[in-house]
């Protein structure tokens, strides 16, 4: 979460800076167009017709850079939100599967813990699977493949819930 506050923040400051470089180039565009339409009235007013058409000419090639300018800086923004909302979906992939992992590795303890303190020993068979499961998952985290990684943890909690179900029906026996 610390890293994803930071990667969004390194992002934020990104867009900011893009933001003001936008403005400052759009404000410099405005006020050339501003004064181009200054000099058109101007030659007209001095039947500069060569004047006006070559100014013309500037005013609209002012303009289409202008346009390009914020669809060229909207599509930046864009490309940086999606690339913010990929890592910050990327990064809650990992701690979800971190988390499973987590849980799944407390569960196996607990058991273990359990078995012990009622005297049962626990065959190798019955917690065999969790430890695939469980050395899968962590495999596939270490490969940042979070949702595989977090889908095989549960299954390994899974059988550890399993291999607890059993241990509890032994006890009661």
């Amino acid at each position: 979460e610390e890293l994803a506050g930071e990667i969004s923040d390194e992002l934020d400051e990104d867009m900011d800076a893009l933001e003001e470089i936008y403005e400052s180039h759009k404000e410099e565009l405005e006020s050339k167009i501003e004064e181009l339409k200054k000099q058109i009235r101007q030659a007209r007013l001095a039947d500069d017709d060569a004047r006006v058409e070559a100014l013309t000419i500037e005013l609209h090639e002012a303009k289409a850079e202008k346009e390009l300018l914020e669809s060229e800086t909207e599509k930046k923004e864009e490309a940086l939100e999606e690339e913010q909302d990929k890592i910050e979906d990327e990064l809650e992939d990992k701690e979800e599967a971190e988390k499973a992992i987590q849980e799944a590795e407390e569960k196996k303890q607990e058991i273990l813990d359990e078995a012990k303190k009622e005297g049962v020993n626990l065959s190798a068979n019955s917690i065999k699977q969790y430890d695939q499961l469980f050395a899968q998952a962590k495999e596939l985290l270490g490969r940042e493949n979070y949702q595989g990684a977090e889908m095989l943890a549960k299954q390994a909690k899974k059988h550890i819930d399993k291999a607890l179900e059993a241990l509890v029906s032994i006890v009661k026996k």
